[in-house]
């Protein structure tokens, strides 16, 4: 655990630390999930549950010191409100919840605890949200964020089947869920509670094949920057294909959720990380498809081509989705064209550095199929993918005088940003 702790922080990495699964030697029951069997009971004894924590608490502040921990996350347990990941009541779950509280905040009322880290069921069907409010409410028990997972799918069961349907939703889903959240704090006492979507990808599907294809670049752009103003953390679902939730893939596009598959290959998520990372603060305008921010000495502009799903998939109709073909699914849309104006006073002079996406640009899945897509890869192709396996990039300097235009013409799934700095 220490080792964990100093690797993040030695990154520039704030621990964001999710209180579960529960220690076998404080188990109630025998039920487990994933291959490494995480206990999924309530504790046997609330007491020995508390002491854990507590001491767990001594720990890291006596290692870390008391200043830096006030800067992390506790969030207590993940998705309650889910059979799969506890075995408990809810009665149960909000017990734990209390107790494990009053314990973190027992050492310093700065601590930020919350939860409950709801499934995105709580969007079709049990909504734990009113119980879990009401009751913290109620008893006045500290909730300093509150913390529910976004995955914009749910399922129909169809007459014929009882097979469970699935429905993918639009693209302005995250942005309907965040209005129903704040829908479900107004009137409690956590009105102005932080929101963090500590789960969120396009699907929580281990093995769905979009999540390699370029459609999740655009994706997550346009998730992002329209919901800028909704939301203090959305956390993406997760950083690579390896995870210990489930094996090592057996392939290299297998559909995991990462933003890198399994030999280190930056997939089209990582490449939409990477560009929201080189905006500023400020924040000059932005929309459905694009943004424009200023630093000190330039712009960013950033834009963008999403093409979401036919609404035949969406509605769950059966249409081609393979591991050499993922892109049927999708709407047909052209070229994207976008002029941006910047006004300048007088003559001026910029360095322009231009990065491209799209499916011939940065897309390694795409890349992949059309050099033969070996399914088991040599040293030597690895090497000749990682070698190839950025985006495109290009520099010009421009001078003008009182205004300067910038033209870009964007691919069906991909996005330009102009990096311009003043000279």
């Amino acid at each position: 655990m220490d080792d964990i702790f100093d690797y993040l922080l030695s990154q520039g990495c704030k621990p964001y630390i999710e209180l579960g699964f529960m220690p076998e030697a404080i188990k109630s029951d025998n039920q487990t999930i994933f291959f490494y069997k995480g206990h999924i009971s309530p504790p046997s004894s609330m007491t020995k549950w508390t002491e854990l924590i507590q001491a767990f608490m001594e720990h890291i502040i006596g290692r870390y010191g008391k200043d830096e921990v006030l800067t992390w996350f506790f969030e207590v347990w993940n998705e309650p409100d889910l059979k799969d990941f506890w075995s408990g009541t809810i009665e149960q779950y909000l017990e734990m919840y209390e107790a494990t509280a009053k314990t973190i905040k027992a050492f310093d009322q700065g601590f930020k605890v919350g939860g409950p880290a709801a499934s995105s069921a709580v969007f079709w069907d049990y909504n734990i949200l009113t119980d879990f409010l009401s009751f913290c409410s109620t008893k006045r028990i500290p909730l300093d964020f509150l913390s529910v997972h976004c995955y914009p799918i749910s399922f129909r069961v169809t007459p014929a089947s009882t097979d469970k349907q699935r429905i993918y939703h639009d693209i302005n889903d995250l942005t309907r869920n965040f209005s129903w959240i704040h829908t479900q704090l107004s009137g409690t006492s956590f009105t102005d509670v932080p929101i963090h979507i500590t789960e969120w990808n396009s699907s929580p599907f281990a093995n769905d094949y979009i999540h390699d294809t370029a459609f999740m670049a655009t994706f997550i752009l346009h998730n992002v920057i329209v919901n800028l103003d909704q939301v203090e953390q959305l956390v993406f679902w997760e950083i690579s294909d390896l995870m210990d939730e489930d094996y090592v893939p057996f392939n290299e596009f297998g559909g995991k959720y990462g933003l890198m598959n399994r030999s280190g290959l930056k997939k089209p998520s990582f490449f939409a990380f990477l560009v929201l990372s080189k905006l500023s603060e400020e924040i000059l305008g932005y929309g459905t498809d694009y943004i424009v921010t200023k630093s000190k000495d330039g712009y960013q502009i950033l834009c963008f081509n999403h093409c979401h799903y036919t609404e035949e998939f969406a509605s769950g109709r059966e249409i081609t989705l393979s591991y050499y073909d993922r892109y049927a699914i999708f709407e047909q849309k052209p070229k994207k064209q976008f002029q941006f104006t910047i006004l300048e006073q007088g003559d001026s002079s910029y360095e322009i550095v231009k990065y491209q996406f799209d499916r011939e640009n940065g897309s390694i899945y795409d890349f992949w199929l059309k050099n033969g897509a070996p399914e088991y890869l040599t040293a030597s192709q690895l090497n000749f993918f990682k070698e190839n396996n950025h985006l495109r990039q290009s520099m010009e300097y421009r001078s003008c005088r009182d205004y300067l235009i910038l033209n870009a013409e964007v691919e069906p799934f991909g996005f330009i940003l102009f990096e311009i700095k003043r000279l």
